[in-house]
């Protein structure tokens, strides 16, 4: 949905969230957005961040993917349009796949920010809660950042995960309902635990290239 995608942009790209990430690779922030759909959350966390305007102080590499070609093509266009596609790659990529997920996260290939939106499905017995953090935890490096945009209190990192989490609402980033009611959404930001261990290798894009 795009609403949960423009508040994932929002938080991303917010000054409360970047002290989290590590100074390592180069001073490069690698970013993976799963499910990224027309590209809202990437576009707006390189918006936020200044790209595509007066520059930026921090150096953002994101991996753009979904499952969907069409939604990449558009994602693509909007990134041109927006001057910020030279920040982005462009990968279709189920993140329900164990295979394509083996393949795009080997052990040493880890990204400093993970971000999707509306990713748990409502039926749980087709994606169990704790397979999507499996899959996160190939993907994020240690210490390293998750932010989910989805209808609150519906996800919570598996015990021993996360070295900190906080919530946050929907109220404070613009989602509150037109009567004033408290917002029915969220975006849980967590850090993985394990932040000693730093990260392995570079990050895949296509193509063979790297972030």
């Amino acid at each position: 949905m795009a609403f949960f995608s423009l508040m994932l942009g929002q938080v991303a790209s917010s000054a409360a969230v970047w002290p989290f990430f590590r100074a390592e690779r180069g001073g490069v922030t690698r970013v993976l957005e799963l499910g990224a759909g027309v590209g809202f959350a990437s576009l707006a966390l390189l918006k936020g961040c200044g790209y595509g305007g007066n520059g930026s102080k921090h150096k953002i590499r994101i991996l753009t993917t979904d499952k969907e070609p069409r939604a990449l093509v558009l994602a693509a266009l909007n990134a041109a349009r927006h001057g910020v596609a030279r920040r982005q790659k462009f990968e279709v990529f189920d993140f329900t796949d164990d295979k394509q997920v083996e393949r795009l996260c080997p052990e040493s290939y880890e990204f400093d920010l993970v971000m999707g939106a509306a990713l748990q499905f409502d039926d749980a017995a087709l994606w169990p809660p704790g397979r999507l953090w499996d899959v996160l935890a190939r993907c994020v490096a240690p210490g390293g950042v998750v932010l989910l945009a989805h209808t609150a209190a519906v996800l919570s990192p598996p015990p021993g995960w996360a070295e900190e989490e906080t919530r946050i609402s929907g109220n404070d980033v613009g989602m509150r309902p037109r009567d004033h009611t408290d917002s029915e959404y969220e975006v849980l930001a967590v850090r993985r635990a394990g932040g000693g261990a730093g990260g392995g290798g570079s990050a895949h894009l296509a193509g063979g290239d790297e972030l």
